[in-house]
């Protein structure tokens, strides 16, 4: 599956025509964080919404750019502090900040 979340710094260094590491640089200089870390967060917003719309764990890991549900299971609770399973009205995002980028 496809997902608009499987992004890396190849890819994105690819479409700008800059090399990675001036990518990596300037994004960190101008976000405060990492692409990776940004990609990351982004997904785990997107799943926790998901998730809390009612949508299975089962299928969210793959929407939001995971190729296995194990690895997406220890993002979640690494980001969250619980498990997906328990994501929902009752556990509202403690990491909701959405980057907005001005263009």
């Amino acid at each position: 599956m496809r997902s608009k979340y499987n992004l890396t710094l190849e890819s994105v260094s690819r479409r700008f025509l800059i090399s990675g590491s001036t990518l990596a640089k300037s994004f960190r200089r101008q976000m405060g964080i990492t692409l990776h870390r940004y990609v990351v967060k982004r997904r785990m917003n997107a799943a926790h919404q998901l998730l809390a719309e009612g949508a299975p764990p089962s299928q969210v890991y793959g929407m939001v750019g995971y190729s296995d549900y194990s690895a997406f299971y220890r993002a979640f609770q690494n980001e969250f502090g619980y498990g997906p399973r328990m994501a929902g009205a009752q556990f509202p995002p403690k990491s909701a900040e959405m980057f907005i980028v001005s263009s």
